[in-house]
């Protein structure tokens, strides 16, 4: 990797993640495991190659490592490259400022995970939705006052709502009513009670108010 050779910590940190692709490796290692097919789907675009070199110096830099589980190898986040999270949510920010759709943009529902937490006003409770999709499955809590988004199934859910990801795209992340599409059957909804319904109404408003 080509360094900048400055005594600076912006400059030290460009060293490490200033290479293309690697900041959106790491943002989607922030919701998550992920096998290395996992990432070359993501990262549409990458060679596999380019991804095994990014990977080999996030290892070798302290911001990824990875383990076996049965014979797939899953790729984490270390503390270090957790801590990147604020400065990945702040570059979001920034570039939604100016983001402009263009016709071969890739819309994908894992994106929005992240985009969500620097979105979504905490609602002052401990709340959990499931978001099952025909192929992936998400979770969204609020806990002490944070919220959060992964991936993967959550323990007991307040809420499990399962529709195609596209509509769960626009409902979570365009700011579509979730109404129509439960009306029309496109949407499923497990709940314990009305209460818990009325959640997803808290939750759209929070995102609303972001």
């Amino acid at each position: 990797m080509k360094k900048y050779h400055q005594f600076c910590g912006l400059a030290k940190a460009l060293d490490i993640v200033g290479e293309r692709w690697t900041l959106l490796i790491i943002r989607d290692l922030l919701i998550g495991a992920r096998t290395y097919t996992e990432l070359m789907e993501s990262q549409e675009g990458i060679t596999t190659n380019l991804l095994a070199e990014r990977l080999k110096y996030l290892e070798s830099s302290g911001l990824v490592y990875k383990n076996k589980e049965g014979k797939t190898f899953l790729y984490n986040l270390t503390e270090l490259g957790i801590e990147l999270e604020p400065a990945i949510l702040a570059l979001g920010a920034w570039g939604s400022k100016i983001a402009k759709v263009e016709k071969d943009d890739r819309f994908d529902l894992a994106y929005g995970m992240i985009s969500l937490r620097r979105r979504v006003k905490p609602m002052g409770k401990n709340w959990a939705i499931e978001l099952r999709t025909p192929k992936r499955i998400f979770q969204i809590f609020e806990e002490n006052g944070k919220f959060s988004s992964y991936k993967g199934q959550i323990k007991i859910p307040d809420l499990v709502v399962s529709a195609e990801e596209n509509i769960l795209l626009g409902i979570f992340i365009k700011r579509l009513d979730w109404k129509p599409f439960f009306e029309q059957g496109q949407i499923k909804i497990q709940f314990r009670s009305q209460q818990d319904l009325e959640l997803l109404n808290e939750f759209q408003k929070a995102i609303q108010n972001s």
